[in-house]
Protein backbone atom coordinates (compact mmCIF):
# COMPACT_ATOMS: atom_id res chain seq x y z
CA UNK A 1 0.00 0.00 0.00
CA UNK A 2 1.36 3.59 -1.31
CA UNK A 3 2.00 5.71 2.08
CA UNK A 4 0.16 9.13 2.22
CA UNK A 5 2.33 12.03 1.15
CA UNK A 6 2.57 15.01 4.65
CA UNK A 7 0.21 17.45 3.47
CA UNK A 8 -2.46 14.15 2.66
CA UNK A 9 -1.70 13.27 6.21
CA UNK A 10 -2.41 16.75 7.65
CA UNK A 11 -5.93 15.83 5.42
CA UNK A 12 -6.76 12.66 7.72
CA UNK A 13 -6.02 13.98 11.18
CA UNK A 14 -8.29 16.83 10.25
CA UNK A 15 -10.90 14.16 8.74
CA UNK A 16 -10.52 12.26 12.44
CA UNK A 17 -10.60 15.94 14.50
CA UNK A 18 -14.11 17.27 12.29
CA UNK A 19 -16.50 14.79 11.56
CA UNK A 20 -18.82 16.04 8.64
CA UNK A 21 -16.24 17.83 7.18
CA UNK A 22 -15.62 18.73 3.59
CA UNK A 23 -12.71 19.20 1.55
CA UNK A 24 -13.51 21.56 -1.50
CA UNK A 25 -9.96 22.16 -2.57
CA UNK A 26 -9.30 22.05 -6.28
CA UNK A 27 -9.20 19.26 -8.33
CA UNK A 28 -6.16 17.04 -8.31
CA UNK A 29 -4.85 18.16 -5.05
CA UNK A 30 -4.69 14.53 -3.37
CA UNK A 31 -7.92 14.93 -1.43
CA UNK A 32 -8.78 11.12 -2.71
CA UNK A 33 -6.38 9.49 -0.63
CA UNK A 34 -6.89 10.43 2.80
CA UNK A 35 -10.82 10.06 2.48
CA UNK A 36 -10.56 6.28 1.33
CA UNK A 37 -8.03 5.96 4.72
CA UNK A 38 -10.55 7.55 6.38
CA UNK A 39 -13.10 5.31 4.99
CA UNK A 40 -11.57 2.56 5.71
CA UNK A 41 -10.95 3.32 9.43
CA UNK A 42 -14.54 4.32 9.68
CA UNK A 43 -14.82 0.80 8.53
CA UNK A 44 -12.62 -1.16 10.29
CA UNK A 45 -12.19 0.23 13.56
CA UNK A 46 -15.49 2.13 14.07
CA UNK A 47 -17.73 -0.84 12.42
CA UNK A 48 -19.35 2.16 10.12
CA UNK A 49 -20.48 2.24 6.72
CA UNK A 50 -20.09 4.33 4.51
CA UNK A 51 -21.62 6.18 1.68
CA UNK A 52 -19.08 7.94 -0.94
CA UNK A 53 -21.24 10.01 -3.57
CA UNK A 54 -19.41 11.09 -6.68
CA UNK A 55 -20.07 11.68 -10.65
CA UNK A 56 -20.12 8.80 -12.67
CA UNK A 57 -16.64 10.42 -14.20
CA UNK A 58 -14.53 9.99 -11.44
CA UNK A 59 -15.96 6.17 -10.41
CA UNK A 60 -13.29 4.07 -11.65
CA UNK A 61 -10.37 6.02 -10.40
CA UNK A 62 -11.55 6.73 -6.91
CA UNK A 63 -12.35 3.27 -7.06
CA UNK A 64 -8.95 2.22 -8.03
CA UNK A 65 -7.48 4.25 -5.30
CA UNK A 66 -10.01 3.08 -2.76
CA UNK A 67 -8.75 -0.07 -2.97
CA UNK A 68 -4.92 1.24 -3.38
CA UNK A 69 -5.40 2.91 -0.14
CA UNK A 70 -7.16 0.71 2.12
CA UNK A 71 -7.39 -3.54 2.70
CA UNK A 72 -10.99 -3.62 0.89
CA UNK A 73 -11.49 -6.10 -1.45
CA UNK A 74 -13.68 -5.18 -4.42
CA UNK A 75 -16.29 -7.45 -2.65
CA UNK A 76 -16.66 -5.33 0.28
CA UNK A 77 -17.56 -2.26 -2.27
CA UNK A 78 -21.01 -1.83 -3.55
CA UNK A 79 -21.82 0.35 -6.47
CA UNK A 80 -25.29 1.90 -5.67
CA UNK A 81 -26.81 4.00 -9.43
CA UNK A 82 -30.05 4.73 -10.95
CA UNK A 83 -33.15 6.07 -10.06
CA UNK A 84 -33.79 6.86 -6.33
CA UNK A 85 -36.05 4.31 -6.21
CA UNK A 86 -33.85 2.11 -7.55
CA UNK A 87 -31.13 3.27 -5.34
CA UNK A 88 -33.22 2.97 -2.50
CA UNK A 89 -33.66 -0.14 -3.37
CA UNK A 90 -30.22 -1.10 -3.95
CA UNK A 91 -29.23 0.13 -0.27
CA UNK A 92 -31.83 -1.87 1.48
CA UNK A 93 -30.45 -4.79 -0.61
CA UNK A 94 -26.96 -3.92 0.35
CA UNK A 95 -27.57 -3.69 3.91
CA UNK A 96 -29.29 -7.92 3.81
CA UNK A 97 -26.08 -8.31 2.04
CA UNK A 98 -27.43 -9.19 -1.06
CA UNK A 99 -26.34 -6.63 -3.69
CA UNK A 100 -23.67 -7.93 -6.25
CA UNK A 101 -20.23 -6.08 -5.75
CA UNK A 102 -18.45 -3.46 -7.92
Amino acid sequence: MPELRPAQVAHLAFYLRTPRCLDLSDPGTGKTPPACVYMYFHWKELRNRSVWTMPKSLLKKNLDELLLFSDFTPEDVIIVDGTPKKRTQQSKRSQEGTVGSA
